[in-house]
């Protein structure tokens, strides 16, 4: 082949290459503070956590019910911050650094939960008794 066929195909290839490569979405996309995102991600973990044993027929109200006092906790719309979630999500590095701050979120509350609802060992109440001192000998 000559070398101007050649450098065509290598130039188709290149344009080819360039145009297939799309930026994944970043928290520059987000429509949302990256901090909002995470933090409306903790109160969706602990509702989830909180609904697991509800029983089926009530979870689906006690969901909507969780997201609505979200939105108004967050100041935020929930079909927005949904899509601002599928872009951390469609993102490998922006879903691990999201992830890592919910992870460190959820497990300081548990610790912190814990601590309270641990009981401390039981101390024996101190005896309201005075030592007496022996009388004296006459």
């Amino acid at each position: 082949m000559n070398s101007v066929v050649m450098k065509n195909i290598l130039i188709i290839t290149l344009i080819t290459f360039f145009a297939s490569c799309k930026d994944k979405p970043g928290a520059d996309d987000l429509h949302y503070p990256i901090e909002t995102a995470q933090a409306v991600l903790v109160d969706l973990y602990v509702a989830s956590e909180a609904i697991k044993d509800v029983s089926d027929n009530k979870k689906d109200s006690l969901l909507d019910v969780y997201k609505s006092q979200i939105e108004q906790i967050h100041n935020i719309k929930f079909d927005i911050i949904e899509s601002d979630i599928a872009i951390i999500r469609s993102n490998d590095a922006l879903y691990s650094e999201v992830h890592k701050v919910v992870n460190d979120s959820i497990n300081f509350m548990d610790q912190a939960f814990k601590k309270i609802s641990t009981p401390k060992k039981i101390r024996p109440i101190p005896s309201n008794k005075v030592k007496k001192k022996p009388k004296p000998k006459k």
